[in-house]
């Protein structure tokens, strides 16, 4: 793995030395990279790097690079218009690889661009870090079964040479206190438009909208992302232009993304008068307010870190704390199988007037895995279903341990005594009979989910 690069720099050194050992144990499971700010988890089969968790911008990018090498199934996913982040995410689309359903090569091809952009993340975050707080990442290996992943296997092995790389002719340009994932936003076009050619200005005026990220724009105008980001820079220290912190497309995300955190503290790092960022200290960065999810913690020391949108850090990485809020914060999530559109859209108006989360699964034979990733609070069962029937699917559910005291359902026409006896023996928590009614419904959510109040 290891290859020449530019000057040492202690947390370059010490991911790839994680990643050599992960390689050489040849991992199954994960390694966990902790920031003060981000968390990621780096995923192996066998030694392999598969994929990279995060929520720095994990829809944005992976819509990105399925507009460019799938265009054909992100032409369908913009006719859906808005559909969830997990109905197309990279489990979504890896369970259809497995199906045949779609091409194995495409998904690799995607894949493996994202991977690069957030090794290349956990180097620009770790390594900004450590200049502002002169702390390193730290890591914890987590192993895990083949069997319970979804992930394809890559075969390719150059991934972290090809992200060195990049980082490399970063370096080489100055720009390693410029995130890849900001955006540029004109802020006085009357000036940009005097101070450059008609052509430019309009290329400009076209693209940069605060909403296109410099690795989009690199992208769309098939430019290196370094030369593009180097020709922008003179524009922000002249203040025509600003770097702007951007959300993620999914708002779920957006509203708890570590980037915040990430983007505040890189940027209002103790600086240094030096050619390498008198850009950015000219450059005016918009940042979300994180400050109330992280109370004030005494070990960080406050003259490491500037005045900005957060003042402190929690010595917990953030992206944890943040997705421990949104779990204890968010409504109960009910999840119904069935195929039924007409049962499901009932289903739907009774429990979001009520106030819970609801998500329908149309195929039995989907149904386990999206149950894994959804975790839902309560599931409703469908008993009879034309690839399956609700049996099956409760003794599925019920062999997998994360799942076993989720309350499940049935919703059948026919309650006698011997349906009652097999939903006993599948492990079901009991029956609704139909039609569908409200009164129905929030009897069944009042007894299996008294800890949570329904909002009638």
């Amino acid at each position: 793995m290891a290859t020449p690069f530019l000057s040492d720099n202690p947390v370059i050194e010490g991911f790839e030395e994680q990643l050599q050992d992960c390689e050489r144990k040849q991992l199954t499971g994960f390694l966990q990279v902790n920031g003060v700010a981000a968390q990621w988890h780096v995923c192996f089969l066998l030694g392999h790097i598969v994929w990279v968790k995060s929520r720095i911008h994990a829809a944005r990018r992976w819509r990105r690079y399925l507009a460019i090498h799938s265009p054909t199934f992100f032409t369908q996913l913009n006719r859906l218009g808005n559909p969830p982040y997990q109905d197309w995410d990279y489990a979504a689309i890896a369970r259809q690889v497995k199906l045949k359903q779609f091409r194995r090569d495409h998904f690799i091809k995607i894949t493996e661009k994202c991977i690069v952009e957030e090794l290349f993340d956990i180097i620009y975050i770790g390594t900004n870090q450590y200049r502002a707080l002169k702390q390193t990442l730290s890591y914890r290996k987590v192993n895990r079964q083949a069997a319970d992943l979804s992930y394809v296997l890559i075969q390719q092995h150059g991934l972290w040479k090809e992200t060195r790389e990049r980082w490399d002719t970063w370096a080489r340009f100055g720009l390693t206190r410029c995130s890849p994932d900001w955006a540029p936003l004109i802020v006085q076009p009357d000036k940009l438009k005097t101070q450059t050619p008609t052509k430019t200005f309009e290329i400009l005026s076209r693209f940069v909208n605060g909403d296109r990220t410099l690795q989009d724009l690199s992208l769309q105008l098939k430019q290196p992302i370094t030369t593009l980001t180097k020709v922008l820079l003179p524009y922000v220290s002249r203040r025509l232009l600003k770097l702007v912190e951007v959300p993620d497309l999914a708002t779920e995300m957006s509203r708890t993304s570590a980037a915040s955190a990430r983007n505040s503290l890189l940027t209002h790092s103790t600086a240094k008068s030096t050619d390498e960022h008198n850009y950015q200290v000219n450059s005016v960065v918009y940042f979300q307010t994180v400050t109330e999810q992280i109370p004030p913690v005494s070990n960080v020391r406050k003259d490491n870190i500037k005045r900005a949108s957060i003042s402190s850090f929690n010595s917990q990485p953030f992206s944890v704390r943040a997705s421990q809020i949104q779990k204890r914060r968010r409504p109960p999530t009910i999840v119904y199988v069935d195929n039924s559109p007409d049962d499901s859209r009932l289903m739907s108006n009774i429990l979001k007037i009520t106030g819970y989360r609801y998500s329908n699964i149309l195929n039995p034979l989907t149904a386990l895995p999206l149950l894994i990733e959804t975790r839902p609070d309560l599931i409703f069962i469908d008993l009879v279903m034309p690839r399956g029937n609700g049996y099956e699917v409760c003794a599925q559910i019920r062999r997998t341990a994360a799942m076993i005291e989720i309350p499940i359902i049935i919703i059948t026409d026919n309650c006698g005594i011997a349906d009652r006896v097999r939903a006993k023996v599948v492990g079901a928590s009991g029956f609704m009979a139909r039609p569908i009614h409200k009164d129905r419904v929030l009897e069944v959510l009042h007894k299996h989910l008294h800890n949570q109040p329904v909002l009638s």
